[in-house]
């Protein structure tokens, strides 16, 4: 259990240093006092959301600017830099010019991803699970229950680091992501029965899982060309591949721990947790293990990021053609 516990916690010191090493120029320390650039606007896009317009303002558009209790903004070119121009511009990541870059709000990006899945399902292929909405990150419970769609900010700058840090991880295997869904679906059911009877233990198991989600889904960029490093991001975000139950227990005893737990509460939540084992004991995924294989994951990762780009090739090549089933298959 301390092991896990420590694994997120330096994963997430990783991921912060390197958010910093990343964007911050030789010789800089701290924060920005103001960020480098501004939302100048907002216009249609093409999937029923918008994008916003980023105007420079700095002198390059690496920042290290933080809003008040927020992490780094990060670079808005950096999805475009991983996944392409072409599919950047399907999406909304786009530059206009050199002091002008688009990136799309959460209903644009997710009805880009939507079109990509039906073009990817279509082939037989992997298609993209992580999705996204628009809600606020803080909204814990949201975040835990709502996964495998990730907060992505609908106003203000901080829709940066979403767009910067979490859209690229739509490259990330399905196998972890919907191995994360089982851990966190159990974890809501045994919250769900104890929060019944102790109101104040609504939030701690969301405190608790929500940051292995972050952790997990962020920076993919500057991992990806490390197997060992993706693997980390894996382990942040399943428990280090532990079965559903094993995810279960391991968070239920964290949070008595924390809250010194006397008799009368561990009496409850293992009545709660009773009830979930039982309803789940002819779940086959309920105690099974997920293996975490860096270099395998690497590999798809790789390859289901030339299927995505195959995808919107030919989405952008069918798309107009005049036959009009051809064209809401590939539009």
């Amino acid at each position: 259990m301390e092991i896990s516990s420590r694994k997120l916690l330096r994963l997430a010191a990783q991921t912060a240093a390197i958010m910093l090493a990343w964007i911050a120029p030789p010789g800089a320390s701290g924060q920005d006092e103001h960020p480098p650039f501004a939302i100048r606007e907002r216009v249609a896009g093409r999937h029923g959301g918008e994008k916003l317009v980023l105007e420079l303002h700095g002198p390059s558009w690496d920042t290290v600017f933080a809003p008040p209790g927020k992490d780094e903004l990060g670079d808005p070119r950096w999805f475009r830099q991983l996944l392409g121009e072409d599919v950047g511009r399907f999406l909304g990541f786009e530059t206009l010019g050199p002091r002008l870059e688009t990136i799309p709000d959460a209903r644009e990006l997710d009805g880009g991803i939507a079109a990509i899945n039906r073009r990817l399902t279509w082939l037989g292929h992997e298609s993209i699970l992580l999705r996204f909405a628009a809600h606020d990150s803080n909204d814990l419970a949201r975040y835990v229950t709502g996964f495998p769609r990730l907060p992505y900010e609908d106003s203000g700058l901080f829709v940066v680091h979403d767009a910067a840090f979490h859209a690229p991880s739509i490259l990330m295997p399905n196998t972890w992501i919907e191995h994360a869904q089982r851990q966190n679906s159990v974890i809501a059911e045994w919250n769900h029965v104890i929060s019944a009877n102790r109101p104040t233990f609504e939030k701690m198991a969301w405190n608790s899982r929500s940051a292995g989600l972050d952790v997990g889904t962020a920076n993919l960029k500057e991992f990806l060309d490390s197997p060992s490093r993706l693997q980390e991001m894996g382990e942040a975000l399943t428990l280090e591949g532990r079965s559903p139950r094993a995810a279960l227990e391991i968070t239920v005893e964290r949070i008595l721990r924390d809250e010194d737990a006397d008799p009368v509460l561990r009496r409850e939540s293992n009545l709660a947790l009773k009830a979930v084992h039982d309803r789940h004991r002819s779940d086959p995924y309920y105690e099974q293990n997920l293996t975490l294989d860096g270099a395998t994951a690497q590999e798809h990762v790789f390859t289901k990021r030339e299927r995505i780009r195959q995808a919107v090739s030919a989405i952008e090549a069918y798309r107009c053609l005049p036959h009009k089933g051809l064209g809401r298959l590939f539009r």
